[in-house]
């Protein structure tokens, strides 16, 4: 029996992806991963998907008003609605350290609490500049998900993976 898995739209093009598809992003500078990611974001919600951002270079706040400047129409509540803006440091390491296994936990809580929610989904962004903490991250779910396709987009490396198995 083949089941299909449900179609989401990421924001910054039309091409429908499977839910559960991870991107990595890289970005050229600051203006451009604010673009990319307002459109990101606002493909969640309109995809009725939790939206988790969590922020590493300014406060929620400010996030909050990048996202409304460049046209994102957001819930007035971000803290536990369809919206959470976050400080990454707390996700990340929340007692100091980082540990890819806890954050991977997390992911997978994330995905299930948002269904049990009525949410269609999750739609996490963890904006990730600490490079230790990237790298780590990184070879942990390259070796934990399989990657099936990789492939140039606009000069950011978009890497494909399915998250089936969480």
């Amino acid at each position: 029996m083949t089941t299909s898995r449900r179609m989401i739209h990421l924001g910054f093009d039309s091409t429908p992806y499977p839910a559960g598809t991870h991107i990595c992003f890289l970005f050229n500078d600051d203006e451009e991963q604010r673009s990319v990611m307002a459109r990101y974001v606002e493909g969640g919600l309109d995809d009725r998907e939790q939206v988790h951002y969590y922020v590493d270079s300014v406060s929620p706040a400010e996030l909050n008003e990048q996202m409304r400047k460049l046209g994102v129409s957001l819930p007035d509540e971000q803290d536990g609605g369809q919206c959470v803006f976050v400080e990454a440091e707390k996700v990340y390491c929340p007692d100091g350290r980082f540990s890819v296994g806890r954050m991977l936990d997390r992911l997978a809580d994330a995905h299930h609490r948002s269904v049990r929610e009525g949410f269609a989904g999750v739609r996490v962004t963890p904006t990730v500049r600490e490079e230790s903490i990237c790298k780590a991250l990184a070879v942990r779910l390259w070796a934990h998900f399989f990657v099936p396709r990789t492939q140039a987009d606009g000069g950011r490396h978009v890497s494909f993976f399915s998250s089936e198995n969480l």
